[in-house]
C-alpha cells in the first residue's frame, strides 16, 4: 500500500467519525430549550392558583407584562405550572400567557386527583357560603364555588342543612337546597350544632346623600397603555378595573390630599379613581371640585343577607368589587339620593356600595 492511499483512508475515517458524532447530538437533543421556557402575561390581571383549575385557591396575581418560568403543564395543556420571581410555584391558565416554547412540549405535571368520599355532594349554586352552624344566622367561615364537591358528614334535624368537609380542610354547614348529593338526605345521620350567636340589632344612622354626579362635559382620555382604576385615590387601594389606551371617562372631581388623583365614571357606569398624570383632560386639574374620600364614617352597618356584593356604584349595573359575607361589619359613609344603596368601606379598606336592604 502506498503512502497516498493510506492518507486517503485516514481522512475518510476522520470524516465518518465527525458525521457519527453529529448524528448522536441530533438524536439526544432536548425537546425544548430551557432558556426559552418562559412566558409573558398578556392580560390585565392573572390569578396564580394552587392547581390547574379555577376550583383551586388563588396564591397571588400577576400583571400585564410579568414574566414567569414554565415548569410543566396539565394533560390538555390548558394550564401551565410556573415559577414566579420570588421562587414560589403555582398554576396559570395558558389562555392568558404568551409562551416562549410550545406548552405541549412541557412535561405533564397534572396532580393526582384526590379520592372522592363515599358520601359527597356537588355545589349547584354559583358561590355558596360555608357557615359555622345550620342557618343563615351563623357566620360564614369560607366559600365554595359551583361544581366543587365536599364530603358530607351529616345533617340537621330539619333536613335543610348538611355538615360537610371541603377538600381544603374547612368543616362547616351548607344549605342542602344548593347541593346535589350522592345519597338520600333523610338517610344521613343527624349532627348536633351549637346555638347561633346572639345579635344586638342596631338601626343604621341617618346619613346624607352622596352619589356623585358627572361634571358637565369634563372628560379624560387614557394616555398610557393600561391604567388601573382603583377604589380610592392612591395605589394602596384595590384595583377594580383596567382602562385601556384612548378610553374616554367622565370626570367627577379630584381628591383633596392626593392632587394627582381624580374620580371618574366609565361608559359602563363603573366609578373609581385614576392617576390624572396618565390622562389628557379637557380642563385644568385645579378647576375640579374636591371630593374628600377620607372623611370619618357616620357609623357602621352589618350584612344580614347571604351573598351580598360590594359594587363600584349605587346599582346592580355597576361592577362587583368583591363579595361581603353575612355578619360582616362595614363602615358607613353615605347613601344615594333615595337611600336604597349605602357607601361603605370593608374592614380591609375596600370602598364600594352595598344594597341597603342587605344591611342593618
Amino acid at each position: 500500500m502506498n503512502i497516498r492511499t493510506y492518507s486517503r483512508k485516514i481522512v475518510l475515517s476522520f470524516i465518518m467519525i465527525l458525521l457519527l458524532a453529529t448524528a448522536v447530538n441530533l438524536v439526544t437533543a432536548a425537546p425544548y430549550q430551557a432558556d426559552s421556557a418562559t412566558a409573558v402575561v398578556k392580560t390585565g390581571s392573572l390569578n396564580v392558583r394552587y392547581g390547574p383549575s379555577v376550583a383551586y385557591s388563588v396564591i397571588t396575581s400577576l400583571q400585564w407584562g410579568d414574566s414567569v418560568t414554565l415548569l410543566g403543564r396539565n394533560s390538555d395543556s390548558s394550564w401551565a405550572k410556573v415559577l414566579l420571581a420570588d421562587n414560589s410555584k403555582g398554576w396559570v391558565s395558558t389562555t392568558y400567557i404568551t409562551p416562549g416554547t410550545p406548552i405541549s412540549g412541557l412535561p405533564d405535571m397534572t396532580p393526582a386527583a384526590a379520592p372522592r368520599p363515599k358520601t359527597y355532594a356537588y355545589v349547584n349554586e354559583g358561590m355558596l357560603n360555608i357557615r359555622s352552624g345550620p342557618g343563615v344566622e351563623f357566620p360564614a367561615i369560607a366559600t365554595i364555588g359551583y361544581n366543587n364537591y365536599v364530603q358530607v358528614l351529616g345533617r340537621d334535624a330539619k333536613t335543610s342543612w348538611v355538615k360537610v368537609l371541603t377538600q381544603t380542610g374547612h368543616e362547616g354547614w351548607l344549605n342542602s337546597t344548593y347541593t346535589t348529593m350522592s345519597v338520600q338526605l333523610e338517610n344521613l345521620p343527624i349532627v348536633s350544632a351549637a346555638p347561633p350567636p346572639a345579635k344586638t340589632a342596631q338601626p343604621a344612622p341617618p346619613v346624607p346623600p352622596m352619589e356623585p354626579k358627572p361634571l358637565s362635559n369634563i372628560t379624560a382620555v387614557i394616555s398610557t397603555g393600561m391604567l388601573n382604576m382603583r377604589s380610592g385615590p392612591s395605589t394602596a387601594h384595590d384595583v377594580i378595573r383596567h382602562l385601556p389606551h384612548n378610553q374616554i371617562v367622565s370626570v367627577l372631581g379630584r381628591a383633596s390630599r392626593f392632587n394627582a388623583w381624580v374620580k371618574v365614571r366609565t361608559g359602563s357606569g363603573s366609578i373609581g379613581w385614576i392617576n390624572a398624570s396618565f390622562t389628557q383632560m379637557n380642563t385644568e386639574l385645579d378647576a375640579l371640585p374636591i371630593l374628600e374620600s377620607s372623611a370619618s364614617p357616620y357609623g357602621s352597618v352589618t350584612v344580614i343577607s347571604n351573598g351580598s356584593n360590594l359594587r363600584a356604584g349605587a346599582g346592580t349595573n355597576y361592577t362587583i368589587i368583591t363579595g361581603v359575607p353575612y355578619g360582616s361589619v362595614l363602615d358607613l359613609f353615605g347613601q344615594n339620593e333615595d337611600g336604597s344603596w349605602y357607601k361603605v368601606k370593608t374592614a380591609n379598606g375596600t370602598d364600594g356600595w352595598v344594597y341597603a336592604a342587605h344591611v342593618k
